[in-house]
């Protein structure tokens, strides 16, 4: 697995945000309620930005998501990323990741980690797309739903 932040900086930037993500330690184990809390604003978020047609809550915990043609594209590309840089291994690790590619798009550098510039910009493109407060709740919340719903894409499906 690739370590796009370093040991080092990683250690150094994981600060608690100003209001802490109530990670829940297994989904099995929250409420409908707080699952529903979670995840709800940032789909609320990708419908406005039309990436998704409409989502419905289903009994329990789960979610059934009609990606558009634009969002099952992003919310894919999104997914690979998540894998890549690992931004499910730990609750700032998104935001790490938004910092370094906001870095290297500023500064033309990063001390961050390896990130690729066509990766950055398409993240942080993707970000504005969604009006982002890029704090980590909204990261949390992002990086589960892609993770979790997002398509698995092809080669065929990135032609155009």
């Amino acid at each position: 697995m690739l370590d796009p932040f370093g040991a080092d900086d990683a250690k150094k930037l994981l600060v608690p945000s100003a209001r802490p993500i109530d990670t829940p330690r297994y989904m099995s184990e929250i409420s409908p309620a707080e699952f529903r809390a979670l995840y709800e604003g940032i789909l609320d978020r990708m419908t406005k930005a039309k990436w998704i047609e409409n989502y419905v809550f289903k009994e329990g915990n789960g979610i059934k998501v009609t990606w558009s043609e634009e969002g099952n594209r992003r919310a894919g590309i999104l997914k690979f990323f998540v894998q890549l840089y690992d931004l499910r291994g730990g609750p700032h690790h998104a935001r790490i990741f938004d910092m370094a590619s906001e870095e290297l798009l500023t500064k033309g550098e990063t001390k961050r980690g390896e990130v690729s510039e066509l990766h950055a910009f398409f993240w942080k493109n993707c970000m504005d797309d969604l009006k982002l407060h890029r704090n980590d709740d909204d990261f949390h919340s992002l990086v589960h739903v892609i993770d979790d719903y997002a398509p698995v894409l092809s080669p065929d499906d990135l032609k155009d």
